[in-house]
């Protein structure tokens, strides 16, 4: 799913740049190797836009690719309505849906549906429309997408009927995506708070998946994977993902690695 896109470049010989965005960073990366960082301004997402527009303006001659890391994107998961025929009627369901889950106002971010097979759930990802604004006076910015859905893609092309949850777990919120046989059952975006509270809402949510899948998961064991950083044993994070695997009955936590640049 990819929140915007361009036209890549013809004839480019060296690979793109991966811009890595989240409240704390702003760093421009070339495969492994870090060329520059900036201290982002938290939740101040327009200060973050133009931390974006100079770190991507530095190289105006290599193609940017952009990736958005922690709570700075919020995701859900919009159930399938036969009577939403056109992509209008799914928006102004989505903007419903993202106001009363997040309370925020969506005139602050910019919506995106995923494409997806007629009868199925569909994806739904916002993230700032200040940073948004800022990227799109960036002529060499080629593509935007969350980390998260990068990771499931990943995770999925190598086993397709994979199971558990997919967790991106920050300083001040979580990312969630619950996987039943390699389908979506539910995703979500919530503020931090200790690790038993985040546990409590994971155990409801899978309890609920795993209702709606009507056992499809009963034959395999639930994988917890953790996108990067890894925890630090001893750490209040290390803690809520111990509580999360508890909650999902998962014996197995994957650490998963860093796609293209170093972790935070």
């Amino acid at each position: 799913m990819r929140l915007r896109g361009r036209t890549e470049r013809e004839g480019t010989a060296r690979p793109p740049l991966e811009l890595s965005l989240s409240p704390e960073l702003a760093a421009l990366c070339e495969g492994p190797v870090e060329l520059r960082r900036l201290e982002a301004p938290g939740s101040d997402a327009a200060g973050l836009g133009r931390l974006a527009t100079q770190l991507a303006s530095s190289a105006p001659e290599r193609e940017i690719r952009v990736v958005l890391r922690g709570s700075l994107a919020r995701l859900m998961l919009l159930p399938w309505v036969d009577q939403l025929t056109g992509e209008s009627r799914w928006r102004e369901f989505a903007a419903s849906r993202f106001e009363q889950t997040f309370g925020e106002n969506l005139q602050d971010w910019d919506l995106q549906l995923a494409s997806d097979w007629p009868g199925r759930d569909r994806l739904a990802a916002a993230w700032p429309a200040p940073v948004r604004a800022a990227l799109d006076s960036c002529a060499n910015v080629t593509s935007v997408r969350l980390e998260i859905l990068e990771h499931l893609a990943a995770l999925l092309a190598r086993e397709p009927a994979w199971t558990g949850c997919l967790a991106e777990i920050g300083a001040d919120g979580t990312m969630l995506v619950l996987v039943v046989r390699g389908r979506v059952g539910r995703a979500r975006w919530r503020r931090s708070s200790d690790a038993d509270g985040l546990a409590a809402v994971v155990r409801s949510e899978w309890a609920a998946v795993l209702d709606r899948a009507r056992g499809d998961a009963a034959s395999g064991d639930p994988v917890l994977a953790i996108v990067p950083p890894a925890p630090v044993e001893g750490s209040e994070r290390a803690a809520a993902v111990e509580r999360v695997a508890q909650a999902i009955g998962a014996r197995r936590i994957l650490a998963l690695s860093s796609l293209a640049g170093p972790a935070r």
